[in-house]
């Protein structure tokens, strides 16, 4: 717009230097010397002059005031961009000092980690890894329909008919029930939160049972507690199931009922510190800001190039581990509103919350761009942003090319 107005300026001098060479011209023709030697006759000069004033006058004036109008707008537009990558690099910084600030410490092999800063994502995404598979096992089928309300399921469908008809259900319920255990974890509080999340999304029998199910998995540092869980796992699937049923029928109803043999074996798991202990207070934050950071990137009125090169800016100090749990937790339900279900941005212009209200924020700044292979425990990256430019995909480009 400010080069169309720039270029009308510029029409507007042409227009008034074209009609002052016109009117001297033809003033010579007609034996008017204007700029002759000798005595000058006010009398005509005048006219002439009053002419050239009035009208050429205008037309200068005019081109002057527009170009006083785009030097002003350019500074206001200077000022604003320097206001803008001022607040974009504080809020770099504070990301960077999210990240390492992060701390985590849990017992592997019988004796206690410390994991600090990016370190703490592997750790986490491991766990996410975990607690999928042990969700899969635990449902006994991919009906969709045996796990999750009427509701939800229509809201899940409509999901998939506007982001990608590839996408499975059963992975993306599995992938928010895995995701949302590890983040709230399945302490008493914990536990609490899970019901209240889930009682509106999931059928009660079978959220209920898979929160109990997994809260017999005990701390790694419990040696000899963690071998009777794996032990437990690996019973065949109608023994052990019976046993949970008993285990959770009782804990919940007569506790005082006498137990079976088998029962009294694995009883303890009950009581053990939980393996899943949550991510809240680790993880909120970081997405928070996150999140808040590329919104603010998206909500400025500038070019859709110079958006992505500081969205780009800011997604080169996530690290692999970062953009993983990223995709995990765009996919939950704690993560919907990255790409799948945005928050609104209340604008009055309606063509201004079309552009500004992008649904495509991890799409269109590719960020998990550089998450390795091609999928996360079978589920496929492209299945869920096709849009995204992989960094797998310009590799094989390019070998593609060398051959």
């Amino acid at each position: 717009m400010s080069k169309v107005v720039q270029i009308f300026a510029w029409v507007l001098l042409g227009v008034g230097g074209a009609i002052s060479f016109y009117f001297v011209i033809s003033a010579g023709v007609d034996g008017i010397n204007v700029f002759g030697p000798g005595k000058i006759d006010f009398s005509i000069t005048g006219q002439f002059g009053d002419f050239i004033g009035g009208v050429v006058g205008t037309l200068i004036s005019g081109s002057g005031f527009i170009f006083l109008y785009l030097t002003f707008k350019e500074q206001r537009e200077s000022v604003a961009k320097e206001r803008f990558e001022s607040k974009f690099f504080d809020l770099l910084k504070i990301h960077r000092d999210n990240v390492s600030e992060l701390n985590y410490s849990k017992f592997e092999n019988s004796r206690e980690e410390n994991y600090l800063g990016r370190k703490v994502f592997q750790v986490i995404t491991k766990e996410v890894q975990d607690c999928l598979k042990e969700v899969r096992n635990y449902a006994s089928t991919k009906d969709v329909d045996d796990y999750v309300t009427p509701e939800y399921k229509n809201y899940l469908i409509r999901i998939v008919l506007v982001k990608n008809k590839k996408i499975d259900l059963y992975e993306l319920i599995s992938i928010d029930l895995a995701y949302s255990i590890v983040y709230y974890g399945l302490s008493k509080e914990g536990e609490m939160i899970l019901r209240r999340i889930f009682k509106f999304r999931y059928k009660h029998p079978f959220f209920i049972k898979l929160i109990k199910f997994l809260q017999m998995k005990p701390k790694r540092e419990n040696d000899a507690a963690f071998e009777k869980w794996k032990e437990f796992k690996s019973l065949a699937p109608a023994r052990r199931n019976n046993i949970f049923e008993e285990l959770y029928n009782k804990s919940d109803k007569d506790i005082l009922t006498g137990y079976s043999a088998d029962a009294l074996t694995y009883k303890s798991l009950i009581e053990q510190i939980k393996y899943y202990g949550g991510h809240q207070h680790r993880l909120g934050h970081y997405f928070r800001h996150l999140f808040q950071s590329y919104k603010f990137v998206n909500t400025q009125k500038l070019p859709d190039n110079e958006k992505y090169f500081y969205g780009k800016t800011l997604r080169a100090q996530l690290s692999t581990y970062e953009q993983c749990l990223l995709f995990v937790n765009s996919l939950s339900s704690l993560g919907f509103k990255w790409e799948y279900d945005p928050e609104p941005i209340d604008l009055v212009n309606q063509s201004e919350k079309k552009r500004m209200n992008r649904l495509d924020l991890i799409s269109f700044y590719n960020l998990i761009k550089n998450v390795p292979g091609e999928h996360f425990l079978d589920i496929a990256y492209k299945d869920y942003y096709p849009k995204v430019r992989f960094e797998s995909d310009e590799q094989g480009w390019k070998s593609t090319k060398v051959k």
